[in-house]
């Protein structure tokens, strides 16, 4: 499969800082819960989430700073 690259604007990429953040928050709470909860549940499914969209905001952020110094 080809590598794609896809220019988003500003508006509409996650702050890598405040996911990294919010996915801390959510591992905090998570270890005060019973893991079979149905909010557990939904809970980690949302840091999965937020997780590979971090990565994937990392990803695209070092590839354009490679571009531009490439430039």
């Amino acid at each position: 499969m080809a590598a794609t690259t896809t220019n988003l604007p500003a508006a509409l990429t996650i702050n890598v800082t405040e996911a990294h953040w919010v996915v801390k928050e959510i591992t905090a709470i998570l270890n005060r819960m019973e893991p079979d909860s149905p909010i557990a549940l939904v809970l980690r499914q949302t840091r999965s989430e937020l997780v590979s969209l971090a990565a994937s905001a990392e990803a695209v952020q070092c590839q354009s700073e490679s571009q531009l110094a490439a430039a």
